[in-house]
């Protein structure tokens, strides 16, 4: 490079950082949230971007299709690396968010339960259980975002700011200091984000309309939804992206030591289409677009240093429903199968992300419109209420009775489903059930979209397959006839998870997993073409990409409280004095390690 050259380089790199120095400086005055001082000795602060459901086998068939071009240049510059992990069992989003931001994921058993005792049903997108889930979890005040931002997330991890997280809602407001430009200062300063927003909108809507026409001429198995939810969901996604790396990024400048949001576009997209359908692959390019922003905002201003991670919570497996195959529900195949007229209790539905992403944007509004003035106060008002009649009733929520009293309780979480009789408050074992249902083990065994039945016989865990039996002990297995675990990529490891979920006490009497596949598709008691929760397939191994320079072994990775361990021991046992021993005192029953990860194609 000549000397004009990098002169010029040096020049436009001069006048960029001034240019985000002043824009963020003003940002940061007019949301009231100064600089923070920089700490002595300066040490580096972790970003963690989470892009849920997204498998390290989908990473890799997004990369060589182009969709995800900055991350490719992240790992073709040799400054970051990639490796797939094993996130364990279940693969939902609460027990490994959980799990990694507490370093405790004990008693999440899926993303729905039940609690027999107190006949409640528990289901991780209503604010308030999730709530005190995060009080259980952060009994030690050891959270892994102590002094850092959330967004976005289920659980807060302790951060000093938590926005759009669910067990915090209400407490924090984006706009909560606003003052000046006020709700539109995001978006007067930067005209080409609203001009993106727009385009993006319009874009991916008609692209949607384009694939409805094409389903109509060329049948293809699809989940389907209303005309409109795309637009809504399109609009609620891309509005609520920008605002969040817009946040992100004034963390960035202000030197906050530990950032961590999660983007849900991936997921939703998958569960509908399969993970490798194109639409679902395609909002990977707007994430990898908001992965850009942030990093180059951490490049170019430097009131602290800043490690970037992006990873995944787990990933995603095409699947077939049970509804499918047997022709009825789960719930429905059971009561068929025991022959009793017992009451069943049975819960699904979608997680729902826009939907909670939309509320977070109700709320938003309305705690703006409750502190500025009465003309522009109303304009919001009547945006809030527009808003508010769009948004898809949540189903599973209206139906939930708390009184509600069932013999026969079913909940489903993709592939992985939890089955309890209330009978008694006390888990039941095998024989009981056997004795009490005698048609209903063999009936299950018998059908081929069940792949695994656990349960309990006193302090043994006995998981049952059609040719075959494998009793879980701590120390060795007993296995009679064929492994019930075979064609799983890693049933050693299975077998340990399994041991750990059963133990659970809101696990069900029964554990029921879904048939897999050599293909890696797998069956799901819930409508989706996209599934996790369960065993088989991509869903078991997320990925974790980390600078370079960071050691980090995955194959020591086998549950996301190791990667808490990771973090506190690489960042905030240094930045806030926590002692040390505590990250290594969290109770972990290590598992085998997975085998090692295929190299990047």
């Amino acid at each position: 490079m000549s000397w004009l050259a990098r002169q010029a380089v040096d020049l436009w790199g001069t006048l960029t950082r001034s240019y985000y120095a002043r824009k963020y400086r003003v940002l940061s005055k007019h949301l009231g949230r100064p600089p923070i001082p920089p700490v002595t000795p300066r040490r580096p602060g972790f970003i963690i971007i989470e892009i849920d459901g997204l498998s390290y086998d989908h990473l890799q068939l997004a990369l060589d299709r182009g969709y995800m071009p900055h991350v490719r240049e992240m790992l073709e510059s040799r400054h970051a690396q990639v490796s797939r992990w094993r996130c364990g069992l279940p693969s939902t989003t609460p027990a490994v968010q959980a799990g990694l931001l507490y370093g405790d994921n004990s008693d999440i058993p899926g993303f729905r339960w039940y609690e027999k005792e107190h006949h409640t049903s528990v289901v991780v997108k209503r604010p308030d259980q999730v709530r005190a889930l995060a009080r259980r979890l952060s009994h030690a005040g050891y959270g892994l975002l102590h002094g850092g931002s959330s967004y976005t997330n289920l659980f807060d991890g302790d951060a000093e700011l938590a926005l759009f997280t669910f067990s915090t809602v209400g407490r924090f407001h984006f706009f909560d200091n606003v003052r000046g430009l006020g709700f539109f200062l995001l978006f007067l300063l930067s005209p080409v984000r609203v001009a993106r927003m727009l385009w993006l909108s319009v874009r991916e809507y008609g692209r949607d309309l384009a694939q409805r026409i094409l389903q109509l001429l060329h049948p293809v198995p699809v989940i389907s939804t209303p005309l409109l939810s795309p637009l809504y969901r399109i609009v609620v996604d891309v509005v609520f992206g920008e605002i969040v790396t817009f946040g992100m990024m004034l963390d960035v400048y202000r030197g906050v030591p530990s950032l961590y949001a999660t983007f849900y576009g991936f997921d939703e997209v998958a569960h509908l289409l399969g993970p490798d359908h194109p639409e679902a692959l395609r909002a990977l390019r707007r994430i990898d677009a908001q992965i850009h922003q942030v990093d180059r905002m951490r490049k170019l201003y430097h009131r602290r240093e800043y490690d970037l991670y992006v990873t995944s919570d787990h990933g995603m497996s095409a699947s077939e429903s049970f509804q499918t195959c047997a022709g009825m529900t789960l719930g429905r195949f059971i009561l068929d199968s025991i022959g009793e007229p017992l009451a069943l209790d049975e819960q699904s539905g979608h997680e729902a992300h826009s939907s909670a992403q939309a509320r977070f944007l109700l709320d938003e509004l309305q705690a703006w419109t409750e502190r500025h003035a009465a003309h522009g106060a109303r304009v919001v008002q009547r945006a809030r209420a527009s808003l508010d009649r769009r948004i898809p009733l949540d189903l599973e929520q209206a139906a939930l009775d708390p009184e509600r009293r069932s013999d026969v309780v079913v909940r489903p979480s993709g592939g992985l489903g939890h089955v309890y009789f209330n009978l008694s408050p006390q888990r039941l074992n095998l024989s009981e059930i056997v004795w009490l249902y005698p048609n209903l083990i063999a009936r299950l065994l018998e059908h081929p979209a069940i792949g695994l039945i656990v349960g309990r016989e006193d302090e043994q865990i006995i998981a049952m397959g059609r040719s075959g039996t494998r009793v879980l002990m701590e120390d060795t297995d007993t296995l009679r006839g064929d492994d019930p675990l075979c064609g799983l990529d890693d049933p050693d490891a299975v077998a340990v998870e399994l041991t750990q979920l059963a133990a659970y006490p809101h696990s069900g009497d029964l554990i029921l997993l879904g048939a897999w596949d050599s293909n890696g598709k797998v069956v799901t008691f819930e409508e989706q073409l996209g599934t996790h929760g369960g065993v088989g397939g991509p869903q078991e191994w997320p990925f974790i990409l980390h600078p370079a320079h960071v050691p980090l072994d995955p194959h020591a990775l086998s549950n996301p409280r190791e990667l808490y361990i990771h973090f506190m021991a690489t960042y905030v046992t240094a930045n806030f004095g926590v002692a040390g021993e505590y990250a290594r005192s969290v109770p972990l029953q290590r598992q085998p390690s997975p085998p090692p990860a295929p190299g990047m194609r």
